[in-house]
């Protein structure tokens, strides 16, 4: 029943979902210069957060309570481009501009794996909502998949004619993606297919969401457009 928000600075306030009364925060003096990657990440717990460092050279993983440092990634060849924690709370993600992506235990505070490697930036991570999946996107207009739960790649997904930088899982089978030319696609991750292609998107995504019961997406844009997509049809 909170929400979270975040600003540039890494200022955090915890707001009660229903009035949007401020109920708490910090002050962790990051100042993000990336915003269109995900530089910064809670837990669902609510007990740890990831973050970019002001110069990029790092990735961290931060107690909440404490506000201490739990774990680092400076192994990236250039700078560290985004992170994510997976849906249980037990890996932080770090991803670079080297292509990599390092899996940190959130216990241990110790590299856990690796992911599948791009040749180029990535530029997003996520997750699917039973946490068996994670999915990388990248500048080499490809897409990983890879199944947690076995530790193994599942896919290379194919299809962008630009680098990929945003994706999204629908329900537990499908994919949302979207590349630097506003191209929509809505992938099986089983099959590795494409699905469909979205008509209508016409300037740059900034953000996608699905609707509780995955009968929705919604897009915004940066030119301040919200757009809504039946995923039954993908009208």
């Amino acid at each position: 029943n909170t929400l979270v928000v975040v600003d540039s600075k890494t200022t955090v306030r915890y707001l009660n979902k229903n009035t949007l009364e401020t109920l708490n925060g910090f002050k962790a003096k990051v100042n993000h210069l990336r915003f269109k990657n995900t530089v910064v990440d809670f837990s669902n717990n609510g007990e740890v957060f990831a973050t970019l460092t002001s110069d990029c050279k790092e990735s961290r993983l931060y107690n909440i309570n404490t506000k201490k440092a739990i774990a680092k990634v400076d192994r990236h060849h250039g700078e560290a481009s985004c992170v994510g924690i997976d849906q249980h709370s037990k890996y932080m993600f770090s991803g670079g501009d080297d292509g990599k992506t390092f899996a940190i235990d959130v216990k241990s505070g110790k590299l856990a794996f690796t992911l599948p490697v791009h040749v180029d930036t990535v530029n997003d991570i996520a997750f699917s909502s039973n946490g068996n999946w994670v999915a990388t996107c990248s500048y080499d207009k490809k897409i990983s998949i890879f199944h947690l739960s076995m530790m193994t790649p599942k896919h290379k997904l194919k299809s962008h004619a630009a680098p990929v930088m945003k994706v999204v899982f629908i329900g537990q089978n499908k994919l949302f993606s979207v590349d630097k030319n506003n191209k929509a696609i809505i992938w099986n991750i089983y099959s590795g297919k494409v699905i469909a292609r979205l008509d209508g998107v016409h300037d740059d995504v900034t953000q996608a969401v699905t609707a509780e019961n995955n009968k929705f997406l919604f897009l915004a844009t940066a030119l301040g457009y919200v757009l809504v997509y039946e995923l039954d049809t993908y009208k």
